[in-house]
């Protein structure tokens, strides 16, 4: 009597694309990225999300390993790699989080200071704030935001 053996079948392997995302999108540029990072081949997203979620997500998996390449541009590139390893990893600031908790002072007449909080990130919300007399101080290590010492910060 023959012998058999039953082998699992064989893993479905990715395969690297060329996605046009035609409505950037943070949620969908940091998945083909992911997914990109292990695929067989080269992937070149066009038209990729370009926030700072999506280079800091692209710089954490080149630290494991990845190949990923223009992340925080529109056309990022990854060519996929057999496997990746762990990393320590520090991520940057919410600037959502850091937004809110700044214009949180201004409404309040408060003084905060967002540690490890990037102004590059924030130009946009701080340059508003100013225009509303809270006193913006960028430092190395974070930002502080001081809101108005006339009070409350109001809209004209």
């Amino acid at each position: 009597m023959p012998h058999t053996a039953m082998l699992p079948p064989k893993p479905r392997v990715a395969c690297a694309a060329r996605p046009f995302i035609s409505i950037s999108s943070v949620g969908a540029t940091m998945n083909i990225m992911m997914a990109a990072a292990l695929a067989e081949g080269t992937t070149v997203v066009e038209n990729a999300a370009q926030e700072p979620d999506v280079e800091d997500l692209g710089n954490f998996l080149n630290a494991m390993g990845a190949c990923v390449r223009g992340h925080g541009t529109g056309v990022l590139t990854a060519q996929g790699v057999r496997a990746m390893h762990g990393c320590d990893y520090g991520v940057i600031a919410d600037r959502m989080e850091a937004g809110t908790l700044g214009l949180a002072a201004g409404i309040t007449g408060g003084d905060v200071f967002l540690q490890n909080a990037n102004a590059a990130h924030l130009r946009p919300v701080t340059l508003k704030m100013s225009e509303v007399g809270m006193h913006i101080e960028e430092k190395s290590d974070g930002i502080r935001v001081v809101g108005p010492q006339s009070g409350p910060a109001r809209p004209d």
